[in-house]
């Protein structure tokens, strides 16, 4: 943070009343919600930031908790990378039916080489030929329409979705809300379009929607919602991103 900005957040802080915040940029995170104890962490909220901008933290603590228990734990490198900018392009091509998601499948596919099973969903895909090639193929599988994707931008409540990692830090929580302050209708961080899967798990912005959880549970965030089961979303997902040229995670 700037010195000038840095300044006047603490100027801001000490008008508001604030005796204790703990605003540390690039610290170590150690404070996982899904296994942090309640008390703890209601007490490090509590000096951190301001206690009213959580009026029902115990509560929703304890609902994130649950959440994140049922999280489904993917490893970092089979997530998806489809970055916001990314979203427009990506529901277009899924409600034009440019991906071949469901069968009949094209026979373009690459084959295994031990089982010579076909790979719909390749792990190596670039921005080349071949990555561009997949990104057609769902109109050389001939059906133009059975890879036709419903998916459309809707508002849901944060208490109706799921994170699909369980690792999601207090410390990020907190330094958002510290620096930004608390989300509200409207706010950017609701505006951030996120990528949900037909049962609500969440590809992207864990801490986007923690945040929003710990405040109101009842906040509506801005979702690209499609009607595809996460099994698949998340393989069909992690193949586009490659293929559109984003980095994979490590």
């Amino acid at each position: 943070m700037r010195r000038r900005h840095r300044s006047l957040f603490l100027a801001a802080i000490a008008f508001l009343g604030v005796t204790s915040v703990v605003f540390v940029q690039g610290a170590v995170n150690t404070r996982n919600v899904a296994t942090y104890p309640l008390n703890e962490a209601e007490n490090f909220t509590k000096n951190f930031i301001f206690k009213n901008l959580f009026p029902n933290f115990a509560e929703n603590y304890s609902l994130l908790q649950e959440k994140c228990r049922v999280a489904r734990n993917i490893s970092r490198i089979d997530m998806p990378v489809i970055h916001i900018g990314d979203i427009a392009e990506f529901q277009r091509k899924l409600e034009n039916g440019f991906i071949d998601i469901l069968p009949p499948y094209s026979d373009k596919h690459e084959k295994d080489s031990k089982t010579g099973e076909p790979i719909y969903f390749p792990k190596d895909l670039k921005a080349d030929e071949k990555g561009r090639q997949w990104l057609e193929m769902g109109k050389a599988d001939g059906d133009i329409d059975d890879d036709k994707v419903f998916a459309q931008i809707e508002y849901i409540m944060v208490k109706d979705l799921l994170p699909v990692q369980s690792q999601i830090w207090l410390e990020v929580i907190n330094n958002s809300v510290a620096r930004w302050g608390a989300p509200k209708e409207g706010s950017s961080g609701l505006e951030a379009t996120i990528i949900v899967s037909k049962e609500g798990y969440i590809l992207d912005g864990h801490h986007r929607f923690a945040t929003a959880l710990l405040v109101n549970p009842n906040l509506k965030t801005k979702c690209l919602k499609i009607n595809l089961d996460i099994k698949t979303l998340l393989k069909m997902g992690r193949s586009y991103g490659n293929a559109i040229g984003n980095k994979q995670n490590q």
